[in-house]
């Protein structure tokens, strides 16, 4: 079945935003939390919520909950990017002694998840989901990676 994964375009060039910036493509579980967390994130422009690696064309999210989801990966879009991405799994890989599940393979048959997923913290905050998980990972995030989170 699908994967939920994490479409972030990263800013390369703070002059100009609209040149043509690098994607990147990576799973990471329950969407809306990895979204909340990777729209502050310094340099990412824009992050939208999906679904890839399926065998289902353009799956819904009933679809993605009765099959396979929620692993980590990184997508490639672009086979260039098969060294970079995997040197770094080596080192967090050596860091954790071994335990990085994250898969890397290249990105295929992804479609976007419906609206209503799209920036689902921003807009649902309250929330139960929203108030008791999600939150508290954000709150970790910018308090572990201070230096990493966006200004304003």
């Amino acid at each position: 079945m699908a994967h939920t994964i994490i479409e972030s375009k990263p800013m390369t060039n703070t002059s100009s935003p609209q040149a043509s910036s690098p994607t990147i493509t990576l799973g990471g579980g329950c969407f809306w939390c990895t979204e909340a967390v990777f729209v502050r994130v310094k340099g990412v422009l824009d992050v939208e919520s999906g679904y890839c690696n399926g065998h289902t064309s353009k799956p819904s999210y009933a679809d993605v909950c009765a099959g396979t989801q929620y692993r980590s990966g990184i997508y490639l879009s672009d086979e260039a990017d098969r060294v970079v991405a995997q040197q770094v799994l080596n080192e967090v890989n050596a860091a954790l002694s071994g335990r990085v599940v994250t898969e890397l393979t290249s990105l295929d048959n992804y479609s976007a998840a419906e609206a209503y997923h799209q920036d689902y913290f921003e807009h649902n905050p309250n929330q139960g989901y929203c108030a008791f998980v999600v939150a508290p990972k954000v709150q970790k995030f910018v308090k572990t990676f201070a230096d990493k989170v966006k200004q304003g």
